[in-house]
């Protein structure tokens, strides 16, 4: 019984990029990112990127540099791994020579948190009453509302107040499961004709707004509330201002439905879009196992001057590792891991998620961030601003 066809990213050289006819046409292949010009007889870009499937660019000759592709193989293996060192060059019809690298688009997945879930739909009687700080497990509460912000804690209160900010502004990409346009937190300056979903199944491609599926498992809402600790407003709860830096320009790019599903595909093209679309930091709260098309999008964002700032990944009492994850362990990032407010790290506590680290090689460009009982604005809930933050790093 043949495997089940499997998406993976296919790096070709400039000589293969050119008419693919029916070869094309049975892998489904597809550019990675925007720029690069659909192959003879393949249909447009991922649907993420820019444009649905089928209403791409029309084709050109074939461009003067490799470029990545996704590609629908037939032959994919009992792993996604088998079916990257499998045939991929005879399943296109090309020469081997032609391929220079072959992955999985890995659905990075690795267990679901304990916020953020819900097996119901969002409806009359959901809570959106606010939650206070959270002390179990000996999670260290702060004192009082968006206490990380103060002197005694990261000082991104006076450095705010020391900097002025005017057009053009610091331009910052947030990468996260998008976010909720109509909620109090939501920053002032968001760039929203340039947002994007990098999502497939969104089918709004030009809009980061976060869809609130309800699904079990799920984690809507995670980009709301980092988006709101980024650069949210004055809200109700505070005469200050609720983000680190609410006066910059910020482009909202969805990637994901949860923060532990993701597909290599979205991160890589999400970053990309970034570096083209000027950014000067790009913060993420995702990651997973290495890739190649991660490690070449991290280098073009550090050669065009960006500042790359991801999460350090969770676990729970060590499984499945306390390792940083990546792209944050990639030299040129920056990994964010968590400390909580008595100084201690988020670690070795007895109930819930933790935040990951290590091993030394790992930690060269790693800074912690507060966490948890920090602001986190609620989906669904326009006024709502729990106390206690979201149980990740």
């Amino acid at each position: 019984m043949p495997n089940a066809p499997q998406r993976f990213l296919v790096k070709l050289a400039p000589q293969a990029q050119v008419a693919f006819g029916l070869a094309a046409s049975r892998a489904n292949l597809r550019p990675l990112y925007d720029e690069v010009q659909p192959l003879a007889g393949s249909p447009g870009p991922l649907a993420g990127a820019g444009l649905p499937p089928g209403q791409g660019l029309a084709p050109r000759a074939a461009p003067a540099a490799p470029a990545w592709y996704l590609a629908d193989l037939p032959d994919g293996g009992p792993t996604p791994w088998d079916g990257a060192h499998a045939q991929v060059a005879g399943q296109l019809g090309i020469d081997e020579s032609a391929v220079l690298y072959a992955e999985p688009d890995l659905a990075h997945e690795i267990f679901t948190s304990d916020n953020e879930i819900s097996g119901a739909p969002l409806a009359l009687g959901d809570d959106c009453g606010q939650r206070s700080q959270d002390t179990s497990g000996g999670k260290a509460p702060g004192p009082g509302f968006a206490w990380h912000l103060g002197d005694a804690f990261s000082q991104l209160g006076s450095a705010r107040a020391a900097v002025t900010f005017a057009d053009p502004r610091t331009r910052i990409a947030h990468l996260d499961t998008g976010y909720d346009r109509a909620h109090a937190a939501r920053p002032g300056h968001i760039l929203t004709a340039l947002e994007r979903s990098f999502v497939d199944a969104d089918g709004q491609p030009n809009s980061a707004q976060d869809p609130n599926r309800k699904e079990l498992f799920d984690n809507r809402g995670h980009g709301t509330g980092t988006i709101g600790i980024l650069a949210g407003p004055k809200v109700v709860d505070s005469n200050d201002f609720l983000g680190g830096a609410p006066e910059a320009d910020i482009l909202p790019l969805r990637i994901a439905n949860r923060v532990e599903l993701f597909f290599t595909s979205a991160l890589a093209a999400a970053l990309r879009y970034a570096t083209d679309q000027g950014c000067d930091v790009v913060t993420l709260s995702m990651g997973g196992l290495p890739s190649k098309a991660w490690n070449e999008a991290v280098n073009a964002a550090y050669e065009a001057g960006i500042c790359v700032v991801a999460a350090s990944g969770d676990c729970i009492k060590g499984l499945p590792t306390h390792h940083v994850v990546y792209p944050a362990r990639y030299h040129r990032t920056i990994a964010a891991c968590g400390v909580m407010a008595d100084g201690n790290e988020y670690y070795n506590i007895t109930q819930g998620i933790e935040g990951s680290w290590g091993p030394d090689s790992a930690m060269t460009a790693a800074l912690s961030a507060y966490t948890p009982n920090i602001p986190w604005a609620k989906l669904g809930c326009a006024m709502t601003i729990n106390l206690d933050g979201f149980s990740q790093a």
